[in-house]
This record gives structure tokens, C-alpha cells and sequence, in this order.
């Protein structure tokens, strides 16, 4: 089977129980199918370890973090009223809409996996 996984980092370093448990799933999922992995790559995160639990990675670039948090909790204040994760907004980006539509329309994928609610909007 033919996998897109996406999630909003890399999972390595593994320092928080979501990187432990998505990495965990996809290295036991990996012995059997094609995992092709969409994260924002982040410069703490260890890429050259992509391969211990996926097939294909694309990193992507991080949407910038806001460097005034006025916007940014105002942001997370509105969103607060809507159906989606109040953190969804930031982690939204064009760059990985873009990926994950390229992907999709080049590759058949027999399922799709969205790792986490905030990168669900992308």
C-alpha cells in the first residue's frame, strides 16, 4: 500500500510523546508499504533519519512564527469560535498545500494520513 503520512515536524529528535508515537506507527508500517512523508522541516530536526521510518520525505519550509504575538493571539482568539484547532492557522502554509496537491496528482496513494489537527487545513 502507498501511504502520504502529513505531519508538522520530522520526528527526530523524538522528544515529545506525538514524535514517539508517530514514529513508532510508521516504523512498524514502513516494513510493509510505501511511506511518503510531508513535515515542516524544521533546522532542529535530524532528516538523515527520515529513512528509519519512511520511504520518500519532503520537508517543507516552516511558515514564519510571528515575531509580534499580538497578531499571533489574536489569531488564536478568533480561531477560537471556528471548528478548527486554534493553532491551525500558523501551521497552515501555500508552500505545503502545494506539496501535499503535487504529490496527490502525481502518486496514486491508497490512503492519506494527517498527523494532528493542525496541519488537517493544509
Amino acid at each position: 500500500m502507498k501511504v502520504l503520512w502529513v505531519k508538522g515536524c520530522f520526528l527526530h529528535p523524538a522528544v515529545s510523546g506525538g514524535r514517539v508515537v508517530s514514529l513508532e506507527m510508521l516504523r512498524r508500517l514502513r516494513r510493509k508499504h510505501e511511506i511518503h512523508y510531508v513535515a515542516y522541516g524544521n533546522p532542529e530536526d535530524d532528516l538523515e533519519r527520515a529513512p528509519e521510518y519512511c520511504s520518500f520525505s519532503y520537508p517543507v519550509t516552516p511558515p514564519p512564527f510571528p515575531r509580534n504575538l499580538r497578531p499571533y493571539a489574536l489569531q488564536v482568539m478568533k480561531e477560537w469560535w471556528s471548528r478548527l484547532p486554534a493553532n491551525a492557522g500558523i501551521c497552515t502554509s501555500n508552500d505545503m498545500r502545494q506539496q501535499i496537491e503535487k504529490l496527490v496528482a502525481e502518486k496514486h496513494f491508497d490512503a492519506m494520513v494527517f498527523d494532528g489537527p493542525q496541519v488537517a487545513p493544509n
